[in-house]
């Protein structure tokens, strides 16, 4: 009798571990601003600058060689963490089409005074503060006229979490991962066009991959060499720029595709 109870007590006490880890576990961290310019100080050669904005929030836009790339980083007004990710297509220099992921409605892209038509899409790592809609701006020409953007509590940068509070992450799919080749990681991407993230097993994000069709030309910002795109079977051809968001070692660095 005795036996039993201390095997039932030793049980109860394993379920109760097991629900404390699942209740507290907080996943990976965001990243900081700082960090994510070390980070990717070397992959494809390019850096990050700080661009001004409206009151404390703040945009990290990536150059390279004197060209501005369409990908930024929005970091919050309290400190240096990193709130989001966006990724612009420029009707003028490479032009994608429409996608339901994207943040405009179809046919009406965003206008930039300097770089005309623009579709975008937005991933937040923090509950907005309001219902999401479609956006007629982008994160560069909404703060650059002096908007603010209020988000809500941060949340774990894990997949299945930034997918409860990103209604667009819906249309994306599990897939191979073209950039880690020994199993250790999964691709969550949209079928086309978008920003795809490197997902560790149980959901923490590793990295983000903007997505760059490869009949939409090639820019020397990319991974990838000229003429030398990946295949994907849900993508077909494509070039890629990969920022990582948390540190992991070199792999990612050396693997591009």
């Amino acid at each position: 009798m005795i036996f039993w109870k201390k095997k039932l007590f030793f049980v109860s006490g394993l379920m109760v571990l097991f629900l404390f880890l699942s209740f507290t576990s907080e996943g990976a961290e965001l990243p900081q601003a700082q960090n994510l310019e070390l980070l990717n100080r070397k992959v494809g050669d390019f850096s990050l600058r700080r661009m001004g904005g409206a009151g404390n929030n703040r945009l990290l836009n990536i150059e390279h060689h004197g060209f501005r790339m369409g990908i930024s980083f929005f970091v919050g007004e309290e400190d240096e963490t990193v709130l989001g990710v966006e990724v612009t297509y420029y009707e003028e220099f490479h032009s994608v089409g429409w996608y339901p992921w994207f943040d405009q409605e179809e046919g009406a892209p965003a206008t930039v005074m300097v770089d005309g038509q623009i579709y975008s899409q937005q991933v937040y790592f923090a509950h907005p503060a309001t219902d999401f809609e479609r956006l007629p701006w982008t994160l560069m020409s909404y703060l650059g006229r002096g908007g603010r953007i209020a988000l809500g509590e941060k949340v774990p940068l894990n997949f299945y979490t930034l997918r409860g509070i990103n209604p667009a992450l819906e249309y994306y799919k599990k897939m191979e991962s073209p950039f880690v080749h020994d199993g250790s990681m999964v691709f969550y991407s949209p079928p086309g066009p978008g920003v795809g993230f490197l997902v560790e097993e149980g959901g923490d994000v590793y990295a983000a991959i903007y997505i760059y069709p490869a009949d939409a030309g090639y820019q020397n910002k990319f991974c990838q060499e000229k003429d030398a795109p990946l295949y994907h079977p849900e993508l077909g051809k494509f070039y890629s720029v990969n920022i990582l968001l948390r540190e992991k070692g070199n792999r990612f660095q050396l693997a591009q595709g």
